[in-house]
Order: structure tokens, then sequence, then C-alpha cells
């Protein structure tokens, strides 16, 4: 736990069982939002976790689900700085593909991407 906590990216070196505990990947996060590429499939999905790993380093939301990737609360968290600046890079990391929520809203696509 030491080791990530100190350097996230060593979750890279991680037992399969420690990319899935939560408090390791958790401490990883904290610390380096990219070492999300290293958790599990399962906390990929987790929202806690990820909301830590973009509000470290927005770019961590390429490494998310995709379903968290279509959540309105984590591209909003991702896609603010401190000082409420919009980050147009952070949408590289999600798939335009106007796939409708639940909610029936779409997720940024070619046809408002003039909304950015």
């Amino acid at each position: 736990l030491q080791a990530v906590r100190q350097n996230g990216s060593a979750l890279e070196y991680a037992s399969k069982e420690l990319r899935g505990s939560c408090d390791h990947v958790l401490a990883a996060v904290k610390q380096n939002g990219l070492a999300l590429m290293y958790a599990s499939s399962a906390l990929k999905d987790d929202y806690h976790i990820v909301l830590e790993a973009i509000r470290q380093n927005s770019g961590a939301l390429s490494y998310a689900s995709d379903r968290l990737k279509g959540d309105h609360t984590i591209v909003g968290n991702a896609t603010m700085k401190e000082d409420g600046e919009r980050l147009v890079d952070v949408f590289g990391a999600l798939r335009f593909n106007n796939n409708k929520h639940n909610d029936g809203t779409t997720l940024l696509g070619p046809t408002n991407n003039h909304m950015l």
C-alpha cells in the first residue's frame, strides 16, 4: 500500500488481487489518476474510484468503464478545472457515438460538438 501511495504507477506491477483492492487502487489514483489503467475492470466501473482518478488527472477518464464515461457527473468533473475553465481535450477520451442515455439525452456527438 505504501508503494502506490508514493507512486501510483506502481500499481502496474501489483498482483491481480491488489489491482482489485479498493484500498490499493484508491491510494494509487489519488497519487496518479492515470494509475486507473492498471485497476481491475470492476474498479474501473467504481464511481468513487473513477471520480478520485479524474480529480487527480482528467485524462484518467479514458480508462473508466463505458458506463461511467457516459455519466454526466463524472464527465462534468473531468471537464472542469478548479477555476471552472472547460477542458476540451478530455472529450478525446470519450467515444462520440451518439448513444442515447436512459434519460434520453445524448453524449456529445457529431451533431452537437459546436457546444464545446
